[in-house]
């Protein structure tokens, strides 16, 4: 059921997610490692989980379940957790941060297609979000995430 503390709780991840997106595009270092680290692995294999739960979800039509784990997984394990002990550590962080914003996105471009896709454009100037493939291989079988090079 619609109530006032649930549209005050999805305005605050609304900026929450603002925020994240404004870090990481904001003071994006100029320079920064290419490939990811033992830490950034930690958070990647979260993200997979992520999209495998969010996927799963979707296709068994528990859109409720699907918002939920992203919202926690957004505001709790990255925002609170990565986000948090990244920051002093920018250059070697930066293509996690980017690469797990882009899988939030992604998965959460059906609930918040607006928000979404003004940060994914500012991420990727000339792309647009609703034609971005899903980040899950379904012909593997897996999530994918491909180090970028």
């Amino acid at each position: 059921m619609l109530s006032y503390p649930k549209l005050i709780n999805s305005r605050n991840f609304a900026n929450k997610l603002w925020n994240i997106a404004r870090l990481i595009i904001d003071y994006k270092p100029e320079k920064y490692d290419k490939e990811f680290s033992g830490k950034d692995r930690e958070i990647l294999g979260k993200s997979e989980e992520l999209i495998k739960k969010v996927t799963k979800s979707i296709e068994n039509y528990r859109f409720h379940e699907a918002s939920e784990a992203i919202y926690e997984f957004t505001w709790h394990e990255f925002a609170d957790k990565y986000i948090e002990e990244a920051k002093g550590r920018r250059e070697e962080s930066q293509l996690a941060l980017e690469t797990v914003l882009g899988t939030i996105l992604k998965l959460l471009h059906p609930f918040m297609p607006f928000i979404t896709e003004e940060i994914y454009q500012k991420i990727n100037p000339g792309k647009y979000l609703i034609v971005a493939d899903w980040p899950f291989d379904s012909a593997q079988g897996k999530p994918t995430h491909e180090e970028k090079k």
